[in-house]
Order: structure tokens, then C-alpha cells, then sequence
């Protein structure tokens, strides 16, 4: 496409804007539906490349340009379950004379397709629509942008700007796929995947391509041919502070270095403590101070063992003492066995004195009938 094929901000006439003849469609349905096939008009928009005396009509192509959009590719789904790409962008009429001008642009092409389409308003069933207002306030034709209007004045926002969403096409099944081309500056196709979610900068190129005329209603029609990727980072990772940190650096070059410095101290420390020796270290202190934790524990534990009277030790008279352990009962259920000790020396001890069996300052034990 060379430059005869589209027009820019600065050689765009609105003199030249043609619209081509209605064209009926019929929309898809199934074979075997009952209900009868609904139809609507498309009337092409054409743009005069010669001369009126030699025109030369081919499609209203427009080259925009620089823009910018701080959300790249958005992806939302339509009313008949498609996926519809678009990029919004704003048109900076307070501080970019280049899209002050292309505001205007914009602008002079819809009061132009305005009045051409009240001329044949009747022929494609448009029998309530004004140009003016159409012109004035979007009525029966949208404006191709969006201007922020106070609900209470009716009057545009002062300070926001309007917007446009510039809407991708892609149609066909690869390898035949046909859609909005992104080139980069290296003249290499950017795929649409590696634009969502980025802040870009590009000059678009769009096609204002056809009226739809619909259930009584029209809109203007403007898709996205290609565009040429300037500039494109992911979203949110820059510094708006870029103005700051030059002034800072420009006036104390020493402020850079210390920073870098500072910076590479604290990498190599956070690199030591998560190298692997440095785990293992800490490992192996744990293990230290566990195995250390457990042998005084044991130690505590033993000793507790040894010197609290208040939880005796189990009796064991046979290791306790050199008298013989008495036998143990035959049967544990109903009565227990009382054990006597009949010793002589011992004549005014109770019957169930297990006294032999102890060792001193222990507590008695003796067993009962229940």
C-alpha cells in the first residue's frame, strides 16, 4: 500500500467522501428455519485519490497519527458469542495539535456521511433521520468517538478528553487467515498475543468502511487495517518518575554510584543466606542443637526419675531384694490374693505388711479383697 492508498491529517478533504450504492444482505439462518430471512443494506464509503475532474474512488483509508494506548488488545464477547478485539485510545485535543487535527478529521468525515446518507435516507428505510441532528448529537449516526458529557450540564467534561476504540478484524482459518496486521519498526509482523495487556505507542491505520443500516437504525463502520508498533512495554512496568530520576542523576552523578553499590551489597547478601552451604549450615545447627535438646532431655528425664519422690519407681522385689518374689495369683478376676507376711520379728504387723519388699521411705503397697 503506498501513499496514494490512504490520506492523513494533512492532505484529508471531506469534499472528496463518496458513498457507493445500498447493497442488500441477508442474514445467515438455518436450512430448514420457518421463520422468514432477515435482511439489511451496507452502503460503502468511498474517498476521491484524483481529482473531480479524474476521480480515482477507492476505500476511505486514513492513516491516524501517533497514538497511544495504555491497555493495548481487549478482548470482550458480543451478543452472538464471538470475541471482539478493539484498542481504546484517547484523542488529546487539549495538548497534541497533531490530534486536535485529527479530532477535526474525524469530525468533518461524519457531518459529511451525515448529510450524503439523508440524501438517500428513504431508498434504505432511514425515513426519520435528520443530519442535523446526527451533527449535533449523534442521533441515528454515532459519532466514531466518544465525548464525556456531565449529566447535568450536557456539556462536555472540561480536561477529559475523548476516546475512540479502534476495532481489529480478523476473519478466514489459517493459513488463509485474513486480520489487523502489527509491524514493528523492524518491518516484522508483532503478534496480537504479545499486545494485550501493554502500553503501546503506534500509528494506526483505519478504513471507514461502510454504513450498516439495521432495524431502522445506521452506524458507521471502522475497523482497524494495520497499525506500526513504535513503542510497547508491558503494563505498569516503568516509572512515571523517568523526568526525576534523570534530574536527580544529572545533577549528583555520585548518587547513581552509591545506589549501585548499595544495591549489589544487598544482592550478595540475599544470594549467601539462600545459597545451598548456607542451608546446609543451618541444617546441620539444627540438627546440633536438636540432638543436643534430646540427650538433655533424656538427662532431665533420668534424673527426675532418680531424685522425685513424688512419682515412685515401679517395685521390683526381685532386684530389690534377695527373698524370693511370691508367686503370682492364678486368676486376676474375682477375689485378689492378700499377701501376709508372717515374719516372727515383726509379731504386731498388720497382715497386709509388705514392708520386706520395699525399699525404705517408699510408700506400702497391699492388696485387698474388693
Amino acid at each position: 500500500m503506498n501513499t496514494n492508498d490512504f490520506i492523513t491529517i494533512d492532505n484529508f478533504n471531506k469534499m472528496m467522501i463518496r458513498l457507493s450504492a445500498p447493497q442488500v444482505k441477508y442474514v445467515k439462518q438455518q436450512p430448514q428455519s420457518s421463520q422468514p430471512q432477515q435482511q439489511y443494506q451496507e452502503i460503502p464509503v468511498e474517498y476521491n485519490y484524483g481529482t473531480p475532474e479524474n476521480p480515482i474512488l477507492k476505500p476511505l483509508m486514513f492513516q491516524l497519527p501517533k497514538m497511544v494506548t495504555s491497555s493495548g488488545i481487549m478482548e470482550q464477547p458480543e451478543q452472538n458469542g464471538k470475541i471482539s478485539s478493539s484498542i481504546m485510545v484517547n484523542i488529546r485535543t487539549t495538548s497534541d495539535p497533531n490530534q486536535k487535527k485529527l479530532f477535526d478529521c474525524l469530525t468533518d468525515t461524519h457531518t459529511c456521511i451525515a448529510l450524503l446518507l439523508e440524501n438517500i435516507k428513504s431508498q434504505v428505510g432511514l425515513h426519520q433521520f435528520e443530519a442535523e441532528f446526527a451533527i449535533k448529537k449523534g442521533y441515528g449516526l454515532k459519532h466514531p468517538y466518544y465525548i464525556p458529557i456531565d449529566k447535568t450540564t450536557s456539556k462536555q467534561i472540561q480536561g477529559k478528553d475523548p476516546s475512540m476504540y479502534l476495532k481489529l478484524f480478523s476473519r478466514g482459518r489459517e493459513p488463509y487467515v485474513e486480520q489487523t496486521i502489527f509491524t514493528g519498526l523492524d518491518n516484522k509482523p508483532v503478534e496480537w498475543k504479545f499486545l494485550k495487556s501493554v502500553e503501546m505507542e503506534f500509528i494506526p491505520l483505519i478504513n471507514v468502511e461502510k454504513i450498516y443500516v439495521g432495524g431502522g437504525k445506521a452506524s458507521l463502520q471502522i475497523k482497524l487495517i494495520s497499525a506500526v508498533v513504535l513503542s510497547v512495554k508491558a503494563k505498569g512496568s516503568f516509572s512515571k518518575q523517568s523526568s526525576t530520576i534523570q534530574q536527580l542523576v544529572g545533577s549528583d552523578p555520585s548518587l547513581l554510584d552509591r545506589y549501585r553499590s548499595e544495591l549489589d551489597d544487598l544482592r550478595n547478601r540475599l544470594l549467601n543466606m539462600n545459597s545451598p552451604s548456607s542451608n546446609n549450615n543451618n541444617n546441620n545447627n539444627n540438627n546440633s542443637n536438636n540432638s543436643s535438646n534430646t540427650s538433655n532431655s533424656n538427662s532431665s528425664n533420668s534424673t527426675s526419675a532418680t531424685t522425685n519422690p513424688s512419682q515412685p519407681p515401679t517395685l521390683n522385689p526381685v532386684q530389690d531384694s534377695k527373698l524370693e518374689a511370691p508367686s503370682p495369683p492364678k486368676s486376676l478376676y474375682g477375689l485378689q490374693p492378700i499377701i501376709s507376711n508372717n515374719s516372727n520379728n515383726n509379731n504386731n504387723s498388720s497382715s497386709n505388711d509388705l514392708s520386706a519388699f520395699m525399699k525404705p521411705n517408699l510408700p506400702m503397697l497391699s492388696f485387698s479383697n474388693n
